[in-house]
């Protein structure tokens, strides 16, 4: 099939075709990205003005005065928005190339646009630097010399049809590249486009969150059969107003009526009215809304931003629609939040007002195995999809480390949050498998938000939202091509409400970790889970009897694979014990089992530990309790050989002021140790 033109596209799209507008996206979106990523330096930037750029375009199109000219129109737009960007940050520097040539007649004498012509022209070069010499070309001189079909064929001497077939060529290359690189910048042809069905949602609640510098306002809207919500919020640029009526007092004000208050008010005085809004995406994750309007020349829809749109909607409470597919996307379930729809909507509203991310997860997770790219992963480090380096026939994340960038962030790459849904109440075991050349494997961290009911006294906001994770830490460093599991297991609360994977920085170098994908499954309580960390410490010592495994307790080391943990049912205690053994002949570093907890509720006091230790060939093995976070000073039992089960007492007093405490085990060398009977004392101190 002949390959439509620009003007038939657009005027496609002009009578409501998505499909045709998505097919502009694939034509010119990677040069718009790299457009924008010549002149802002930053590739999340890049992203966003991008986004931006392609939602304004769509519904611009009918200020679009020549159809055929649809290219120039989008760049333009792009520069714009870049333009408006480097204005709010002027010590962000042009990366200009000393190689990229001026226009041979430059349009304007300003050094801001000579600057970014060059950029243009470099960013063109360098986009399809990577296409055979044919393809370039013409590809050259369409998208940077704006040229048509037929001055191309002029100027190299070719048929129309053969200008298309090579144009045509060079768009397959550069996007089968720049999906390689930028997976998620690109729109790809291989999604089946289903029919649109369109949901009605009903207005239950408008909560309005305040910050020291913002303030943002949360539309609470459920279904039908009210089961479940959709939450999307506006920015607080315009919510200062009483968002539902205007004031009842007639006393004079200072604030300056919002944008969409003085619309409301032309629309009324036109004797109109917003009689509908409906939610739709233009591809995934760009939303945008269709408002419709009735007045005195009847039914119009205007195509609108989804934040203006949602301002009119706090304002006039119209019927809502949503499509189908986004609401299936970012609707949560009520039931996750209580037992009764009243429950149920004073948590959500709770939700709103102190930990508003935790309603924005996503349902499921959807794209651990990058079937769909690289969307729902955030980089940290250079980052993209390695088609050379595949694990069961697919491509692998390729992540580039350099020493110079890991102390910009611990975090490599995470996969966005999403609620734990069919995981609640089971036990979880989430395996990535790895393999890194130059530099040490990452370590492959879950972490989980969860509310109450936490035991009495774990952590100071216990009666709210905390976190706490488990690691791979302790696997061993390997440098190798060969695939890793880091597999992690935890049992996933009923009351969670996030669950969050990431990879962190273990070690320096310069190198490449490949990522082959997260597989999720649900074990039975044979499988031992893996030992846990809040993440602000504990108010008190828990766990001491290891019935809840390694909840809460963590072991540390600098090669702590050079060790074995567990917990042992097998000993004369009586009762579980924890356990250290060494796996290696000669151990290089100690390993320490250890609890850390807060120190504020025993400021002037003397906290008296005790524990039952054994020992099996051990070189040194020390019992202990020290501050921590402070001046490291403690107490501690050193016991060498073999021993039979021995009761330590040790007392530290917690001077005022003191930050936290940590006691526990250590095993220097090769050995084994075993811990149990924990108790703790406090009384009143000497300080």
């Amino acid at each position: 099939m002949e390959e439509e033109t620009d003007a038939q596209l657009v005027s496609r799209a002009r009578a409501d075709d998505t499909d045709a507008f998505r097919s502009l996206l694939e034509r010119y979106q990677p040069m718009a990205f790299h457009l924008a990523r010549r002149i802002v330096g930053k590739e999340e930037v890049a992203h966003e003005l991008v986004q931006e750029a392609l939602l304004q375009a769509y519904l611009s199109l009918d200020h679009l005065r020549d159809d055929a000219r649809f290219k120039s129109w989008l760049y333009g737009i792009v520069l714009n928005l870049c333009r408006s960007w480097r204005r709010l940050h002027p010590t962000s520097e042009l990366s200009l190339d000393s190689q990229a040539t001026l226009f041979e007649h430059p349009l304007s004498d300003d050094p801001q646009e000579i600057a970014e012509q060059r950029e243009l022209e470099q960013a063109v070069r360098s986009a399809i630097g990577i296409l055979t010499p044919n393809n370039y070309a013409v590809a050259f001189l369409f998208y940077y010399k704006d040229m048509s079909m037929q001055e191309i064929a002029n100027r190299l001497s070719l048929s129309i049809p053969a200008v298309k077939n090579r144009l045509h060529k060079a768009r397959q290359q550069l996007q089968v590249h720049l999906q390689t690189r930028y997976a998620d910048l690109v729109v790809s042809r291989q999604s089946p486009r289903r029919r649109k069905t369109m949901l009605r949602l009903h207005f239950c609640k408008i909560v309005q969150r305040h910050q020291n510098l913002s303030e943002s306002t949360y539309l609470l809207l459920l279904d039908e059969k009210q089961q479940n919500a959709w939450m999307p919020f506006v920015s607080d640029r315009e919510t200062r107003i009483p968002p539902m009526s205007l004031p009842t007092s007639q006393e004079t004000t200072d604030v300056e009526p919002a944008t969409s208050e003085v619309l409301v008010q032309m629309i009324h005085a036109l004797e109109g009215k917003v009689e509908e809004m409906s939610v739709e995406e233009l591809y995934e994750d760009l939303l945008y809304a269709r408002v419709t309007l009735r007045g005195q020349l009847g039914r119009q829809i205007v195509k609108a931003k989804l934040d203006d749109a949602l301002h009119l909607a706090i304002r006039e409470q119209p019927a809502i629609f949503i499509a189908e597919t986004v609401f299936a996307h970012q609707a949560i379930a009520l039931a996750d939040y209580g037992q009764t729809q009243e429950e149920q909507l004073a948590t959500i509203e709770q939700l709103i007002l102190d930990a508003s991310p935790l309603l924005q997860s996503r349902a499921r997770p959807d794209n651990l195995d990058f079937s769909r790219g690289t969307r729902g992963w955030t980089f940290y480090v250079r980052g993209a999809l390695d088609p050379h380096v595949t694990r069961e026939g697919k491509p692998t994340l390729a992540l580039t480390v350099q020493q110079e960038e890991s102390w910009s962030s611990s975090i490599i790459v995470s996969y966005r949050s999403f609620r734990p849904g069919e995981y609640s109440g089971r036990r979880v075991r989430a395996t990535a498998h790895l393999k890194a050349q130059g530099v040490p494997q990452p370590v492959f961290t879950m972490s989980l938000a969860v509310s109450s009911p936490l035991p009495p006294g774990v952590s100071e906001v216990s009666d709210q939202y905390i976190s706490y994770a488990a690691s791979s830490k302790t696997m061993q460093i390997v440098d190798t091509q060969a695939w890793t599991p880091h597999r992690l297991v935890m049992d996933i609360p009923q009351d969670t409400h996030r669950i969050s994977l990431s990879m962190s920085h273990r070690g320096q170098g310069n190198g490449i970790i490949w990522l082959g994908g997260i597989e999720l499954e649900m074990v039975d309580e044979s499988v031992a889970v893996t030992g846990t960390t809040l993440t602000s410490r504990l108010l008190q010592p828990f766990n001491l009897d290891f019935a809840h495994e390694f909840m809460f307790w963590e072991v540390t080391g600098e090669a702590v694979w050079h060790y074995k943990h567990g917990i042992d049912t097998t000993t004369a205690a009586g009762s579980p014990s924890a356990f250290l053994k060494s796996v290696s002949a000669e151990p290089t570093s100690p390993c320490t089992f250890q609890q850390q907890v807060n120190a504020q509720p025993y400021w002037g006091k003397s906290l008296h530990l005790s524990a039952s230790l054994k020992t099996d060939s051990a070189r040194g093995v020390h019992f202990f309790i020290k501050h921590w976070l402070g001046d490291d000073t403690g107490v501690e039992e050193i016991i060498t050989g073999t021993t039979a089960w021995t009761k330590y007492h040790l007392t530290l007093p917690i001077a005022v002021g003191a930050h936290g405490f940590v006691f526990g085990m250590t095993l220097d060398g090769p050995g084994q140790c075993w811990l149990n009977n924990i108790q703790f004392q406090v009384a009143a101190g000497d300080l």
